[in-house]
């Protein structure tokens, strides 16, 4: 593309994309599409820096206040259900083991300082 001396005020596509830190063929589309100002001299794009300036304008106010807005506005905040503990389980009593009395159990379950006081008192 041969170089000229272009007014301050104007900007090839190269030079808008620069601006707007783009690609030249997203700037081709938007001014294909009419978002951004921009006319068409021959085979080239020719776009006023005021114009690229505004639509930079435009597109931040946009988005920013895309962002701005609450995601859901008229929500209203509800306390959590609270969460009932779960009941264990009731096992069923385990059988006793063959050849063993409940006397013989119960006196494992005594403590030896038990069996002692128990034998002081007999004596």
């Amino acid at each position: 593309m041969p170089t000229y001396a272009i007014a301050p005020d104007t900007l090839n596509a190269a030079q808008a994309a620069d601006m707007l830190f783009a690609d030249i063929e997203t700037i081709l589309i938007l001014a294909r599409s009419g978002e951004l100002p921009g006319a068409k001299v021959g085979k080239s794009w020719v776009f006023l820096r005021e114009d690229v300036i505004a639509f930079l304008r435009g597109r931040v106010r946009a988005e920013t206040g895309q962002r701005k807005r609450p995601l859901m506005p008229d929500a209203v905040l509800m306390p959590r259900p609270s969460r009932q503990r779960r009941q264990p389980p009731v096992l069923p009593a385990l059988p006793m083991p063959q050849g063993e009395s409940a006397q013989h159990t119960q006196g494992r379950s005594t403590t030896k300082r038990q069996r002692l006081l128990t034998d002081d008192c007999i004596e």
